[in-house]
This record gives structure tokens, sequence and C-alpha cells, in this order.
């Protein structure tokens, strides 16, 4: 079996970063005046924050959607949805037009978003299915997830199901990947269905980004392409979250789950792409 190890100089590095991009928030937060860090390239460029739950797309779905429909079945739908178009002015026009009110009315949606552009939001790509534009590619995926809902809902046990079988649950969908497929189940953990899972702090999917910047804390390639390398990169993922429990975290401050983990080491690549490598990020931090 393969296995890293973790530098501790890099750790520590690592959690750095975390604890002065979470300070910039909460500066931010409390109306302080800019700039918000000392730091050149928090300064210059755009690092989401280190809770995804911060995030403002995801604020704004959990606000509007996913509390309201956390308890009901049709959110497992909803998230699909959501995280199809993830972008806000996308979402509101199918709220306001009562899409999200329980149940999935394709008409309904579609003429609410006639015309919208750009439809979805510029964080990832969204993949429709083939030779499909994105509006009813979209629709289509979203007409199977509601048509599929009551079936996935039946094979989910609240308190025993894991995070990782229903992310294995959704990969043979229709043109959803890895990424889409761990987006929507961290939706899912924070609703009836997932927010006990077993494996909260045990397990994630680690990405090519996570790969990446698990690579400089354990300084040697860590392959995104390699079965053996990503269950390598969970056990050091998991000796993580449990080391953002000690001193490296603030206690007073939110804990750390395995979605933080790897949340932050994509980020914490971008950071070393700019801080070690001089490199340029694609997106610079507009300040607002």
């Amino acid at each position: 079996m393969k296995e890293f190890t973790l530098i501790e100089s890099e750790v520590a590095e690592y959690f750095r970063t975390a604890r002065e991009r979470y300070r910039i928030m909460l500066r931010k937060n409390a109306g302080m005046p800019k700039p918000w860090s000392n730091d050149p390239v928090f300064q210059d460029w755009f690092f989401c924050n280190v809770f995804r739950e911060d995030d403002k797309t995801t604020k704004w779905i959990k606000e509007h959607i996913r509390e309201p429909h956390r308890n009901d079945s049709c959110v497992f739908w909803m998230m699909v949805a959501c995280r199809l178009f993830n972008k806000i002015s996308t979402l509101e026009k199918l709220l306001s037009a009562g899409v999200f009110d329980r149940w999935w009315d394709r008409t309904q949606a579609e003429v609410a978003l006639e015309g919208t552009s750009p439809l979805c939001g510029a964080g990832y790509m969204v993949h429709t299915p083939y030779g499909m534009a994105k509006l009813p590619g979209c629709l289509k995926l979203i007409d199977d997830a509601a048509q599929d809902n009551d079936r996935r809902i039946q094979l989910i046990q609240p308190g025993r199901t894991s995070l990782q079988e229903v992310f294995e649950m959704l990969l043979p969908a229709d043109c959803f990947g890895p990424f889409m497929a761990y987006e929507i189940v961290t939706d899912l953990r924070h609703t009836y269905l997932l927010e006990n899972a077993p494996d909260i702090i045990t397990w994630a999917s680690p990405g090519p980004g996570a790969c990446l910047g698990l690579s400089r804390l354990v300084g040697e390639k860590v392959s995104y392409g390699s079965a053996a390398d990503r269950a390598a990169a969970v056990d050091c993922m998991q000796q993580i979250v449990t080391a953002a429990g000690t001193y490296w975290w603030p206690n007073h401050w939110p804990h750390w789950e395995m979605r933080t983990v790897e949340h932050w080491l994509c980020e914490h690549a971008k950071y070393t792409k700019v801080a070690m490598l001089g490199k340029r990020m694609k997106r610079k931090y507009s300040g607002k």
C-alpha cells in the first residue's frame, strides 16, 4: 500500500495560510478598512474562504434553498440544480418563478431562464449531454435527477449511509464526474440525508487541485490519475484534519472536516504557485 509522509514545516505553512485567509474574512465582516492582510499574495489575488460554507454562492444556496428544504426529500434534486447552474442570478430567477417551491417543473424553469446569459457560474466547467446547448442540457440533467430522486432517497439511510456511498451513487449519472458529484454530496452533508454521515471526518474526494496542494506538503508528486495515490492522499488528509484539532487551528474557530482539508489544499496550491513559484493566478482580487 502506497504511503506519503507529511513534512511538518509544509503543514505549518499550509495552516498559516489558512489562518490568514480566515482572519481576512473576519476583518472584512467586522467592517475593518482595507487592506485586510499584509500578505501581498492575498492582497493581489482571489482565494476562496477556508470553509466552503462561507463562500458567497454557497451562503445564498443555504439561505434560500438548502435550509428551507433541508428535511424534504426534494432537496436532492434541488442541490443538483443549484450546482449545475452555480450562479446566484440564475438561481434567483428560478426561485422567483417558484421552481424551488417543491416539485421540479421543466417548462417553468425554461421560461424563467430564456435568454439568460451567462447561465452558469464561472467557478468550474459544467458538462451537458453530447450535442446539447447549455440550457437544454442542464435542464435535461435536472429532469433525470428529479425522476431518479425517490429511488436515490430510498437508498440513503440517514446516520448510516456514508458520504462516499452517495458520491459513488452519483458518479454513473450522465455528465457527473467526481467534481460535480463531490459538490452535491457536500451540500447534502448539511441536510437530513447526510448530516450524520459516519465518514464526515474520515473521507474526502481529492481532486487535481487537492493532489497538487498535497504534493507540496509531502515533497513528492501526488498523482490524481493514480488510484493508489488518491487512497494514500486520503490517509494524509486524515492526519491533517486531526492536526487541525491541535495548536494549528484556534479551537474557538469552526472545526475542520475532511472537506475543509480538501478545499484548502486547492487554495494552498494556488497560494504557493504565486508565493513560491512567482506565477500568476487566473483571477485578481477586486477588493469587494
